[in-house]
């Protein structure tokens, strides 16, 4: 449960990367798509695992949100030359799903700076960590 977490948040993290490189770069402005589709296969699995993992109700609704936030994001640029004030929340979903993938990687018990270790620093600033 939690790889996959960590997983999706490194693959959020490249998508902001290649978006740059996209812009910027002598890339066709398909890479960022491109790579989006290959690991989107993450979110539903995430809520595959939640759901046998014997989770919290809370987090299970969690990781649907992600999977539904993941959906909408996929449909949003298509939405360009149509509704483009619609498409434009496109990065603030991505930034919305970031942070929810942090969420649900803190809950599943990710090490490192994600999980338990994070709790003391969360708890100085006055967060309280979410039980699984």
């Amino acid at each position: 449960r939690a790889a996959a977490s960590v997983l999706l948040l490194g693959c959020v993290l490249s998508q902001a990367f290649l978006v740059g490189l996209d812009i910027f770069g002598s890339t066709e402005g398909s890479i960022h798509r491109d790579f989006a589709y290959l690991y989107g296969w993450l979110a539903p699995v995430m809520v595959l695992l939640a759901g046998v993992g014997r989770l919290s109700a809370r987090t299970r609704a969690l990781g649907v949100l992600l999977l539904v936030l993941f959906a909408v994001q996929t449909f949003l640029p298509i939405l360009r030359e149509t509704f483009p004030l619609l498409a434009a929340l496109h990065p603030v979903n991505a930034l919305v799903i970031f942070g929810l993938a942090v969420v649900l990687a803190r809950r599943a018990g990710a090490p490192g700076p994600l999980g338990e270790r994070a709790s003391s620093w969360s708890r100085r600033l006055g967060f309280r960590r979410g039980r699984p």
